[in-house]
């Protein structure tokens, strides 16, 4: 952390230096530890017959709901949000036609980090249920209505994500993929497992613990590709405290 000096030797400023691959390690240590956590906690649950451990286990299990990896994964969606709002102001000030798509993907950013934190599509179940007509027991029917919005959305977008350069959006899409491949794809695999078989086994939770592990890389992935964004097309990011206006 440099510090700048007058010539009396009192400090002018202090500057943070925060690189993409120092934000992306970062992150991708929080995981790790999570995962280590919550592979503690499950070995404990299937080999050593507690399932508690001083709330080690249900604190930190992945799937789960309004716990740690929950929490983390909600903040993670909020910092990207906060990424693409400096974005966003950046595009603005430049007088860029496509602003208001970065405000439009924030917007996005916080609904996603409310609906993990407050575990919203929950709520959404049991309405889609009675709409479709079908079992009590489909529990991932959430995503048809989470899908048919996200439709809405990519047709806007496609012109957008045309426009990015070559590096942001190969980012962007390697970022969707990974997230998709574990919010979906995993999703509609561990649904039907325990529609099948059910949910106390340790397969459905290798399942389980893969699809958060997709989401939350997806995340660090999409974080990593907003910095690089940010310093490509902006140079570097700076952010004042000043005493005076």
């Amino acid at each position: 952390m440099p510090r700048e000096h007058d010539g009396q030797g009192s400090i002018n400023a202090v500057k943070i230096t925060i690189t993409p691959r120092r934000v992306t390690v970062f992150f991708s240590a929080v995981i790790v530890a999570l995962t280590i956590v919550h592979g503690v906690g499950q070995f404990s649950r299937f080999y050593l017959g507690d399932g508690y451990l001083y709330g080690l286990v249900p604190m930190f299990t992945f799937g789960s709901e309004h716990n740690v990896p929950a929490y983390y994964s909600a903040l993670a969606m909020v910092f990207c949000a906060i990424l693409l709002a400096i974005i966003a102001i950046g595009e603005r000030k430049r007088e860029a036609p496509g602003a208001g798509y970065w405000w439009g993907l924030v917007a996005v950013f916080l609904f996603l980090a409310f609906d993990e934190a407050l575990a919203l599509h929950e709520r959404i179940i049991a309405p889609t249920q009675m709409l479709l007509g079908v079992s009590g027991d489909r529990y991932f029917v959430w995503i048809l209505p989470y899908a048919m919005v996200m439709l809405v959305i990519a047709v806007p977008y496609a012109r957008f994500m045309l426009s990015l350069p070559a590096g942001t959006r190969r980012r962007f899409i390697l970022a969707a993929v990974v997230f998709l491949s574990g919010a979906v794809g995993l999703e509609i695999v561990g649904g039907l497992y325990y529609e099948s078989v059910g949910e106390g086994n340790i397969l459905f939770v290798i399942v389980e613990s893969l699809e958060d592990l997709l989401e939350m890389a997806g995340i660090v992935i999409f974080i990593h590709a907003l910095m690089y964004h940010i310093c490509t097309e902006f140079g570097e990011l700076q952010i004042r405290i000043a005493a005076t206006p």
